[in-house]
């Protein structure tokens, strides 16, 4: 599957892509153990401003590589100052799940602590890429 992705940023966690031709927007997480909580709220809410100012509906969350394990606070503050928004203003959101054991627990727990808030967007969760885009991208 041939995608134009346009490069946003880039951290030490995650990299940031817009498709444009798609209204997605996607973040792709490194292979790391170590997330810096600060670092992350920044990048959080650059992601909900980004979705506000572009209009963005979908959203792709690859954290197939990722290693880290959010705290139970910064799953909160995410929720609360984040999600809440975002996941009204998006209309699918996939998600390919971490093969670590521990992360994947991790993200169960931020996924339902995002979901109390409510949402509008359809929401699925992919062991693999392929499979995410494929949903995504079929309207």
């Amino acid at each position: 599957m041939d995608i134009n992705k346009v490069l946003i940023s880039e951290s030490d966690n995650a990299i940031l892509y817009l498709v444009p031709e798609h209204s997605l927007i996607w973040i792709e997480f490194k292979d790391t153990d170590l997330l810096d909580e600060e670092n992350y709220k920044k990048a959080s809410l650059g992601v909900l401003d980004l979705v506000k100012q572009k209009g963005i509906k979908k959203m792709l969350f690859n954290t197939l590589k990722l290693k880290a394990v959010l705290s139970v606070d910064l799953q909160r503050w995410i929720a609360e100052n984040v999600n809440k928004d975002l996941l009204q203003l998006l209309d699918k959101v996939a998600v390919v799940e971490p093969q670590n054991p521990i992360t994947h627990l991790s993200l169960q727990q931020y996924i339902e602590e995002s979901l109390r808030y409510g949402t509008r967007a359809k929401e699925a969760i992919f062991q693999d890429l392929e499979h995410a885009l494929k949903w995504l991208l079929t309207d």
